[in-house]
């Protein structure tokens, strides 16, 4: 999920499948702002991000420090292929049931799916690479830890303030598959068409190795006069009044955005909720 620490100056964007929610469960206490539902920008891109600061104020969100974590891309696609097993994604009602994967399909028939010209639906993940590029579609972020060395890649960030928290990631994880597939099961050559398949993801974390995505924040971070730290009813009202000025204006998408960012409570107190109704009958969901 999506952390805005706009007071210390640092933005945590949340790739999939890579401990996101551990880091939000142990972050959330020093951050401003915290997106963690999956429909109200739980995980933003960069862009995103910072479009979204930039609508609060914010000036200048591409200083603001980033951070994020990546996987290999087959050990990414086995987290994906464990996480629509659960039996949970399965049952009615569940936003995500039509993409959970059939009982008879394993491991190796998932990866062959995904990496199809036209993957089946349970088998569509996307990819990590453009949540971390800007506006312009170049890829933007200062840090970027390993999934599978987190704890050692995140160690010069635990310093920061608000972010030492992260050393507990060794002993705390959280929404993990309760199992995992072997991934050994996959040959070279399906190794290859994955990395063939995910090709900005495959060189995103090569990229790593050779000492890229790691810039650190200035030393006097907590020094700079254009943070700003927002009051959570503030935000509220400012979101309220750009969701009725979108529906005003037919904007009906940007204003579904904004309806999806205000806690659902709010929306009466705010009284707006009858906008969000409207939107519903044109068949916008929450």
């Amino acid at each position: 999920m999506t952390l805005f620490a706009l007071a210390h100056g640092y933005l945590f964007i949340a790739n999939k499948k890579v401990a996101s929610t551990t880091i939000q469960n142990l972050l959330y206490p020093y951050a401003d702002v915290v997106y963690y539902r999956p429909r109200r920008g739980k995980h933003l891109s960069l862009a995103q991000a910072r479009q979204q600061m930039d609508a609060w104020g914010v000036k200048e969100p591409e200083a603001c420090f980033s951070y994020g974590v990546v996987r290999d891309p087959v050990d990414w696609l086995e987290s994906w292929y464990k996480f629509r097993q659960r039996q949970g994604l399965k049952r009615k009602g569940h936003p995500s049931r039509a993409r959970s994967i059939p009982p008879d399909c394993g491991l190796l028939d998932f990866a062959e799916e995904a990496v199809a010209d036209c993957p089946v639906l349970f088998a569509r993940v996307g990819n990590q690479a453009d949540y971390f590029k800007n506006e312009s579609g170049v890829i933007d972020i200062d840090y970027l830890a390993r999934y599978d060395n987190i704890v050692s890649d995140l160690q010069p960030l635990m310093a920061l303030p608000g972010l030492a928290p992260l050393a507990l990631l060794s002993h705390q994880r959280y929404n993990e598959s309760p199992t995992r597939a072997d991934v050994s099961n996959i040959d070279r050559e399906l190794r290859n068409r994955v990395n063939q398949k995910f090709a900005e993801d495959t060189e995103l974390f090569s990229a790593l190795a050779r000492g890229k995505y790691r810039s650190l924040p200035e030393a006097n971070v907590n020094q700079r006069p254009r943070r700003l730290r927002l009051d959570a009813e503030q935000l509220d009202e400012d979101l309220a009044s750009r969701l009725v000025m979108a529906f005003q204006n037919g904007k009906y998408v940007e204003a579904i955005t904004y309806a999806r960012t205000i806690p659902t409570q709010r929306l009466k107190q705010l009284e707006v909720n009858h906008i969000v109704q409207s939107l519903r009958k044109r068949g916008y969901k929450l």
